[in-house]
């Protein structure tokens, strides 16, 4: 469902799940992944869950990634991160259990969030989740292909 809404230009609203690839992309370098979360909250409603921010934070935490350095780097903490990631989404608790990527279970937690947030796509550069290509009709894009797309209904 695509919600349009008129102010000076037509502004067109999609909801979206992004996975952790995706977020820690767009945060910390400037492609595809960056350019999608430039939408948000203006163009595209970010959904997010518990599992997805409890990854992201593990992720960015661990000092023996390049993403406690890269936060230090660009004088952030990881507050700073969980604040802006939080405060850009909506928290949606998934309450169904979905199994549908055998090869690697935790990538059923995203299609949890993009599922009970009724999203329009779910973003990720994941391998096992591109190959279902779509779950329950939410297409499965990434970045650089979402953006593709956004940039057709805009027209």
């Amino acid at each position: 469902m695509f919600i349009l809404s008129y102010a000076s230009n037509l502004v067109i609203t999609m909801k979206v799940t992004l996975d952790t690839n995706v977020i820690l992309s767009a945060y910390f370098w400037q492609g595809d992944s960056y350019k999608v979360m430039q939408l948000i909250p203006y163009e595209l409603n970010w959904y997010i869950s518990p599992f997805i921010l409890g990854e992201c934070t593990r992720i960015m935490g661990n000092p023996d990634l390049k993403f406690s350095h890269k936060l230090k780097d660009a004088g952030k903490t990881l507050d700073d991160i969980v604040t802006d990631m939080t405060s850009k989404s909506t928290l949606v608790v998934p309450t169904m259990t979905i199994h549908a990527v055998a090869k690697d279970p935790s990538d059923d937690h995203i299609i949890e969030c993009a599922y009970a947030s009724q999203s329009d796509f779910l973003i990720s550069k994941d391998y096992y989740l591109l190959n279902l290509k779509k779950y329950a009709n939410i297409p499965i894009l990434r970045p650089e292909w979402f953006l593709e797309e956004y940039a057709k209904k805009k027209q």
